[in-house]
């Protein structure tokens, strides 16, 4: 029987990971859901890839930089050369699919209509005038929300709500996207991974000075739960392989405490611990007040990026929940990138539209392919850090916890210049604990024409032990995505 473990005790009430030895009549068990190893957590990246693009004639307008060489069985070789070639140490668990669409048109914004329907596959909100461009809602829940409603752990009276977490300002054009709890609720996202990590870790009722001592890197919440550890550590009945598990866990929990507040400059590991977004400050861009990433925005960016994933691995790996979400950057991604090899950092989204320019006027800029490329490689990088991360959690009986769930990477849009909803990619690492295919490129086109990704969603949901005939708007097809089950 699957097993939910805490240790508790000043103030701190911290999950632990599955353990094949404790028992029912453990001091340190409490029931934990069967299901509880299994998760889905969707990384958000922004303005579409850069992948195939074709004109009107069918000629090439840029050419595949994104997906392997060919569909069917993943190689070292189909891989290389593709965005998709940082991810060859994991290519045996990877699914990737393209072929699905988003079915409905936005309103007024590509953007803002992508990232309404990507986790939704639901129509957007065309009865309120408010609720128009950047403001626009989707009117159905996400898959996260689905998945958390149905099997996330208890909290008080109801089902503790997926983690939602961001790395970006919240201001721009667009700020959140991703996660609904239901029609036309879009859920405000944690961005402050020091703040995450308190809730995933239970530190509600730790004194000032404990959180204090923990925030300038004096002391662990480790050091809160001394004892606690000593006699879990101490037990005759342990496993090896569960020692190894349990100190895994509490070396991630210490590693992130110093990512935390040793390895950030100075500066903003202060602001992180007093619930200031570092490399964020105020600044007058284009005419307009509004909070921007500094210094060197990309990296500012994927640094809080993998701070989130660190809590994420801590999070999943104990149970906290069962889904989650992590948008990186806001709604049309503008993070300054400086890449390696290129003068001088442009805005993403400039890139992803070629110009210098949000709309379809502009300087050219004349290597925003190239560009692009390697932001999708960045974001790969940062895919892969995750996968890195829960293939090392061990599992009883075999396996690891990338392999009992799923960790996915989406996108908002399919492609740059056209910000189109046709061929949006899906990276998907990890089997749902045997039920999807894997070492695979699967283009999922039926008789040559893209299909609705709500199928994909639903085959998600199945994957995670839950009967779901549809999900999405009634008016797309019920059912799963077949071709990627096994």
């Amino acid at each position: 029987m699957n097993r939910r473990l805490f240790l508790k005790g000043a103030g701190v009430t911290l999950g632990l990971p599955i353990l094949e030895s404790l028992g029912r009549t453990s001091a340190f068990a409490q029931t934990r859901p069967a299901n509880v190893s299994k998760f889905a957590v969707f990384m958000r990246q922004a303005n579409g890839v850069a992948q195939e693009i074709r004109n009107g004639d069918g000629t090439v307008r840029e050419a595949e930089m994104f997906w392997p060489t060919a569909v069917g069985d993943l190689t070292d070789a189909s891989m290389r050369g593709r965005a998709v070639e940082e991810l060859i140490a994991h290519r045996s668990r990877l699914l990737m699919v393209k072929g699905t669409k988003f079915n409905f048109g936005g309103r007024g914004c590509g953007h803002s209509g992508g990232g309404n329907q990507v986790l939704t596959a639901n129509e957007i909100d065309r009865t309120d005038p408010n609720l128009d461009r950047n403001l626009s809602r989707a009117v159905g829940e996400s898959v996260d929300y689905r998945i958390a409603r149905e099997i996330n752990p208890m909290e008080g009276a109801r089902r503790r709500d997926p983690l939602t977490l961001m790395a970006g300002p919240r201001t721009g054009y667009i700020a959140e996207v991703l996660s609904y709890g239901g029609a036309r609720d879009l859920r405000g996202a944690q961005r402050n991974p020091w703040n995450a990590y308190q809730a995933v870790v239970g530190m509600t009722g730790a004194s000032e000075a404990e959180f204090e001592r923990i925030r300038s890197s004096r002391q662990s919440v480790n050091d809160l739960l001394r004892e606690q550890m000593r006699a879990l550590l101490g037990r005759t009945d342990l496993s090896r392989d569960d020692r190894d598990r349990l100190q895994l866990h509490f070396d991630s929990i210490r590693d992130l405490e110093r990512r935390m507040t040793c390895q950030l400059p100075t500066a903003e590991a202060g602001a992180l611990r007093a619930g200031v977004m570092p490399f964020e400050r105020e600044m007058t861009v284009d005419g307009m007040r509004q909070t921007v990433l500094v210094v060197d925005g990309s990296a500012a960016l994927h640094t809080i990026a993998r701070l989130h994933i660190d809590v994420l691995d801590v999070a999943l790996s104990c149970g906290y929940t069962t889904s989650a979400t992590l948008q990186v950057g806001n709604g049309n991604d503008g993070t300054p990138y400086t890449l390696p090899g290129f003068t001088g950092a442009f805005s993403y989204h400039w890139i992803s539209h070629r110009i210098q320019g949000d709309g379809d006027m502009g300087t050219a800029i004349n290597d925003a392919q190239a560009r692009h490329h390697q932001i999708d490689r960045m974001h790969a990088r940062l895919f892969k850090y995750l996968c890195d991360k829960l293939a090392m959690r061990t599992l009883p009986g075999g396996g690891t916890l990338l392999d009992a769930g799923m960790a996915v990477w989406v996108n908002d849009l399919s492609t740059g210049p056209p910000h189109g909803y046709s061929d949006v990619p899906w990276i998907i690492a990890g089997s749902g604990n045997g039920y999807l295919k894997q070492n695979t490129f699967i283009d999922a086109r039926q008789s040559g024409r893209t299909v609705a990704h709500n199928v994909l969603l639903n085959t998600f949901i199945n994957a995670m032990g839950i009967s779901s005939p549809r999900f999405g708007h009634d008016s797309l097809p019920a059912g799963e995505l077949a071709v990627i089950k096994r």
